[in-house]
């Protein structure tokens, strides 16, 4: 199980490493998806199931579900070419696809699961957060409502600049 938390691991800075020189804004965004369900496989390697649940429900769903919107509405443009993709790639990402998921039905097998040691209960955890953190899960909500609607008031500017300038903003910046 430690040289599958040590791969797990590797694979999440790899892909976070190409999700940050990748030209094109959706090929980065999935890089990142897949670095941050590596990062959730880690964590429940390590006995932390919880952690690796909310990884994938909270980070990898609904914020890059927001991320996702971001790019659509912003519309950004990819730097390199719009090539289709080479066999080679294709085959990499398939290969890095069937590896992970397998891997993935291994750890999930039942000869495989972790021992409860001191894991506390999980009313005990969503009591907390939302008795001793509700303030600051409010705030949070907050910044990411905030930040969409930053998103959408920026691409509405930019689409009137568009109209007005009769061609494409981004050239001119």
């Amino acid at each position: 199980m430690e040289i599958l938390f040590y791969f797990h691991a590797l694979v999440a800075v790899v892909s976070m490493a190409y999700a940050m020189m990748v030209s094109h804004t959706v090929h980065a965004l999935l890089a990142l998806i897949f670095s941050l369900l590596s990062l959730s496989v880690s964590m429940y390697i390590i006995a932390a199931p919880l952690a690796a649940v909310l990884e994938v429900v909270v980070y990898a769903g609904a914020i890059m579900v927001l991320f996702a919107f971001a790019i659509m509405l912003l519309q950004i443009p990819a730097v390199g070419s719009q090539e289709p993709a080479s066999k080679a790639s294709m085959l990499w990402a398939v290969l890095a696809c069937a590896v992970f998921f397998g891997e993935l039905g291994w750890v999930l097998e039942p000869s495989m699961a972790m021992s409860k040691l001191n894991q506390p209960d999980i009313k005990e955890i969503a009591a907390s957060l939302f008795q001793d953190y509700g303030f600051l899960v409010e705030l949070a909500s907050f910044v990411l409502l905030a930040g969409l609607a930053s998103a959408v008031y920026v691409s509405k500017n930019l689409m009137a600049l568009t109209r007005h300038m009769g061609g494409n903003a981004r050239d001119s910046t």
